[in-house]
């Protein structure tokens, strides 16, 4: 049962629902949308697929803490050009923002990922939490359940430490409130 919710939870489809479910509140231009999902969610998930399929990783988790230095960078230029199309194009404010804090907090799991292995999985879900709370209220606080469970999945197939998915938590927690609650002006 615990693979199967680390796979439902892939930080690639936690970030797909999590935009869509903002899409679907508070957007209604769809280029918003496929922006974002394209190179937030599917373009990460096929860079680690052609990385793994290469054998540049030994997995689709990226279990090694060796192997996430290469498959990150090459993400984070695929989110980079991400937000210049949402900027260059006036898109939304709210995807642009969260393209923003999406850079930020992957050069801090990037930096953290150097020395220590913390949870991927945790920290996107909990960030893709704190944004859906911020930007569509306290209803969403729900969220955080779903963290909790990826926490204690990753925990028990032995991908991580308490400590690892607790970090995770927290950092996501701090580094994604702080950037809205700075971005969205509130």
């Amino acid at each position: 049962m615990e693979k199967i919710i680390s796979i439902i939870f892939h930080p690639s489809i936690s970030t797909f629902l999590g935009f869509l479910i903002i899409f679907l509140a508070r957007c209604r231009n769809l280029l918003d949308f496929v922006d974002i999902i394209f190179f937030f969610s599917i373009l990460p998930f096929l860079i680690t697929l052609v990385m793994w399929k290469l054998g540049k990783i030994s997995d689709l988790f990226i279990s090694r803490r060796e192997e996430r230095g290469r498959v990150i960078i090459i993400v984070l230029l695929g989110y980079l050009l991400g937000s210049l199309v949402l900027y260059y194009f006036n898109f939304s404010p709210i995807f642009f923002y969260l393209s923003i804090a999406y850079i930020v907090n992957t050069i801090l799991i990037l930096s953290i990922s150097l020395k220590y292995k913390i949870s991927i999985h945790v920290a996107t879900i909990t960030a893709i939490s704190t944004a859906l709370i911020m930007i569509l209220g306290i209803k969403f606080i729900f969220f955080y359940l779903f963290s909790i469970i990826v926490g204690i999945a990753r925990v028990k197939i032995k991908a991580h430490t308490i400590d690892q998915v607790l970090s995770a938590f927290i950092i996501s927690i701090i580094v994604t409130f702080i950037q809205l609650k700075i971005y969205l002006g509130e």
